[in-house]
């Protein structure tokens, strides 16, 4: 029985460190890859320096030989107005944004690249948030500047006539209004004339009613003084009839008189009332408009166009790729297609190799 204890207890303890003992060999095989590609690349180190050269002096070649671009840059200010007393811009900056970039920057380039064998040149333009700046730029070396400075003069030449148009239509409204309001001033002006002219004429109707009131007032003093008169008489029938006269001359006297006085003091003084107040609106009416006609005037004389805050200028350092980077770039760049050629070739070599071996083994006999 022992004998067999002891084959079951060898069997498991071999079995466990199967399971358990790590593959020697697979790591045995990546360090041998790894040594494998280091010899590569050792092997064939002259392919590798040889590609690094090549793109190192390729690329001292073009970061030397290729002209420093520089970038050329101008604002424009969008044109404004006064309204409400308040400056406001004549056209969405969004707006005049959207024409530069769909109409003014391309049909400026196109004309340009028809004129010139369809070179390519870029124009790029933006607007700052919450501005009313657009900012027009463009790269290119220094032999292309005054082209490119000649382009951007001619886009912010559209952009001026264009909005000198909107210009001229608003001070061509600007203008209506004015007339307009100047049409309902003069309006008003006649209406005071026919006013004041009233005032003249209700002037003249308070003397002329005047003058009546003092007649009739001497008639009716003349009139009592008559009848004092007749009653201090010794009493008869002639004398009677003259007193029953002259007491209803002096009632029908007294009456007219009242009625004068009732017009000179309530009527013609509610006319004056009336007319004073007719006036006085016309003449607020009148300041209305003026002020209305002032700040009519103002906008239109406080039109700011559309102008460029600086002419396009060259920066003063090259922007895009500098020499350093080029070159770090070949550098590189170098390294790794030559490490990758390395390895193409080592590839190819060992192909050609297990190629021969298969066709000398299937031509023996």
């Amino acid at each position: 029985m022992q004998p067999i204890f002891e084959g079951c207890f060898e069997g498991m303890m071999a079995e466990n460190l199967e399971m358990n003992t790590p593959d020697i060999s697979r790591y045995q095989d990546d360090e041998i890859s790894l040594i494998d590609l280091w010899l590569t690349l050792v092997k064939r180190k002259s392919l590798v320096l040889g590609i690094t050269a090549f793109m190192l002096v390729a690329g001292t070649v073009l970061a030397f030989l290729k002209p420093p671009k520089y970038e050329y840059r101008t604002s424009v200010e969008i044109g404004s107005r006064i309204v409400a007393d308040k400056s406001v811009a004549i056209e969405q900056p969004e707006n005049t944004l959207a024409k530069v970039q769909e109409s003014y920057v391309p049909a400026v380039l196109l004309a340009y690249g028809r004129a010139n064998g369809d070179e390519v040149l870029e124009i790029k333009s933006r607007i700052p948030k919450n501005s009313e700046i657009v900012i027009l730029t463009a790269k290119g070396t220094e032999e292309e500047g005054v082209t490119l400075t000649t382009l951007l003069n001619e886009i912010i030449e559209r952009l001026k006539n264009d909005h000198q148009r909107i210009i001229s239509t608003l001070k061509a409204e600007l203008d209506i209004r004015r007339r307009n309001l100047e049409n309902q001033l003069a309006s008003l002006d006649d209406q005071a004339e026919l006013i004041e002219a009233d005032k003249v004429r209700l002037k003249e109707r308070a003397e002329l009613i005047k003058a009546q009131i003092a007649d009739l007032q001497r008639l009716v003093d003349s009139t009592e003084a008559q009848y004092k008169r007749a009653v201090a008489k010794p009493g008869n029938e002639a004398n009677a009839m003259t007193l029953l006269l002259l007491d209803s001359e002096a009632r029908a006297t007294r009456s007219k008189l009242a009625d004068l006085q009732e017009r000179l003091q309530i009527v013609l003084a509610r006319d004056a009332d009336q007319l004073a107040k007719q006036t006085a609106d016309i003449q607020r009416k009148q300041s209305e408009i003026k002020d209305h006609i002032a700040k009519v005037e103002l906008e239109m004389t406080n039109f700011h166009e559309t102008r460029a805050v600086v002419q396009p200028m060259q920066s003063l350092e090259p922007v895009g790729v500098g020499k350093k980077a080029i070159l770090a770039l070949a550098l590189f760049g170098g390294l790794f297609m030559g490490v990758f050629a390395a390895f193409i070739a080592d590839f190819l070599a060992k192909a050609k190799e297990q190629l021969a071996v298969t066709q000398n083994a299937g031509a023996e006999p």
